[in-house]
């Protein structure tokens, strides 16, 4: 499963968009559309290939690209310290 790292960063709406803060490094993303869609479906219930399968299917594209692009963007997540399988 893949979860959210609680207590480590914080989050605020801004316009369209989620901005993540990661308290300890100050290192922050900005979350649109996709990034967005993905960090919603990190809820601590789903593995990664659930998420990439819904997310393929939300945006009706092609699951091998969706889930090589997912893939990079929970790395990235993992390595700002957002993110961490369970």
């Amino acid at each position: 499963m893949l979860r959210k790292i609680e207590g480590t960063y914080v989050e605020s709406p801004l316009d369209d968009e989620l901005v993540l803060l990661n308290t300890a490094t100050g290192q922050f993303n900005a979350l649109k559309t996709t990034g967005l869609a993905i960090w919603t479906l990190i809820d601590g219930t789903r593995d990664l290939d659930a998420i990439k399968d819904e997310v393929a299917q939300r945006f009706d594209v092609d699951r091998d690209q969706c889930g090589h692009d997912v893939e990079a963007f929970v790395d990235s997540l993992q390595k700002a310290g957002f993110v961490a399988l369970a």
